[in-house]
């Protein structure tokens, strides 16, 4: 095969040519680039989760990272709704399971949109910006309706150290497994 069509044939072109380190903060640094404002007071960086989620480039490279992390035996994944929408449909399409989104996690009154089955082993996809609070509600919700959380997976996370490119956990109670966060959450004071 010629260098032209090995590229053609690549599923992702800079595979080929950048380590995968290089990748991921490449990624970091676009999300970053396409969600970070300031708050109104102008002290510290905010990243809008849905800023990053409208970038097809970004959302396309963070589906294949996340993709990866859900393990093998996975039933179904289950966000947030409406934040995690775009972000679990698009892992959704990368690795073919079938996802629900819960309405209002952490209030009396969850709303599932889509079905959660008794006994399914589900990962928990969030943006988790601002926080992974809201993924450990998630889960809370998902095993009320029966099912298994075996994973949780953020893009960002509170608490780790900025700049920090490495997998962060937040603690789980009873709710399952930590959330683990590709990045570390963008935040300066």
């Amino acid at each position: 095969m010629s260098l032209d069509q090995d590229l053609a044939a690549a599923p992702d072109v800079p595979a080929v040519f950048l380590a995968p380190h290089r990748r991921h903060g490449e990624l970091h640094a676009d999300i970053l680039a396409a969600a970070v404002s300031a708050d109104t007071a102008g002290q510290q960086s905010l990243v809008d989760p849905y800023a990053y989620q409208t970038q097809p480039t970004i959302l396309r490279r963070l589906a294949a990272d996340l993709a990866a992390a859900v393990p093998t035996g996975c039933d179904r994944l289950i966000t947030e709704a409406p934040v995690g929408l775009a972000l679990t449909a698009a892992v959704s399409l990368h690795t073919g399971l079938p996802f629900a989104a819960i309405h209002r996690p952490g209030t009396d009154t969850p709303l599932l949109h889509g079905e959660i089955h008794r006994a399914e082993n589900l990962a928990v996809i969030h943006p988790g910006a601002p926080d992974c609070e809201a993924a450990r509600h998630v889960a809370v919700a998902a095993t009320a309706h029966g099912a298994r959380v075996v994973s949780a997976h953020t893009v960002l996370a509170d608490g780790a150290p900025n700049g920090d490119s490495t997998n962060a956990s937040a603690d789980s109670t009873d709710t399952g497994p930590s959330a683990q966060a590709l990045f570390a959450e963008h935040a300066t004071a």
